[in-house]
C-alpha cells in the first residue's frame, strides 16, 4: 500500500511540480524524499 501511495505523489504531484519548477519543485522533490526515507526504516 505504502509503495502504491508512493507512486501516486511521484507519478502525478512530483512530475507535475517539475514542469512548474521554481520551488514548488524543490519542495516536492523534498517531501518525496521523506516520504521514501519513512517508508525505508519502516
Amino acid at each position: 500500500m505504502a509503495l502504491e501511495l508512493l507512486d501516486g505523489h511521484i507519478s502525478h504531484c512530483v512530475a507535475d511540480a517539475i514542469t512548474e519548477g521554481g520551488d514548488t519543485a524543490a519542495d516536492k522533490l523534498a517531501a518525496a524524499s521523506a516520504a521514501i526515507g519513512r517508508l525505508v526504516r519502516s
